[in-house]
């Protein structure tokens, strides 16, 4: 499965809470816009992980983030001047295995693929 992804830094999401964060580079806010104009409201679902690259280079790639992040729901926005203040209630842990960081978002959405995670107490025997 593939939703839009947003990748932050200096901040963790944990799966089951409320955030908030503030987006303001363009992939990211391309992201978010993509996942806020494509699908209905109650499900506007997008991937947050967390970008170990300290640099404010827009390219990453799987080295630079770790690799688990969070399914969340996009349930308030606000954008003031270039900055979208979005909250976040965070679903559930998901494994990243793929993303698409090499494209234009022109050419196609940035989409993340991913799986979901299962807690090892979550796991019957």
């Amino acid at each position: 499965m593939k939703l839009p992804y947003i990748a932050i830094k200096k901040q963790v999401i944990f799966p089951y809470s409320t955030d908030s964060i503030k987006v303001g580079k363009a992939r990211s806010v391309e992201a978010f816009e993509y996942a806020k104009n494509n699908n209905p409201k109650a499900t506007r679902l997008v991937i947050v992980f967390l970008n170990e690259n300290a640099d404010n280079s827009n390219k990453i790639s799987l080295k630079d983030i770790y690799q688990n992040g969070v399914l969340a729901t996009v349930t308030k926005s606000s954008k003031k001047n270039s900055i979208w203040n979005i909250e976040l209630k965070a679903n559930e842990l998901v494994k990243i295995k793929s993303f698409n960081n090499d494209v234009s978002f022109e050419d196609e959405p940035l989409l993340v693929e991913y799986e979901h995670v299962k807690f090892k107490n979550d796991l019957k025997a």
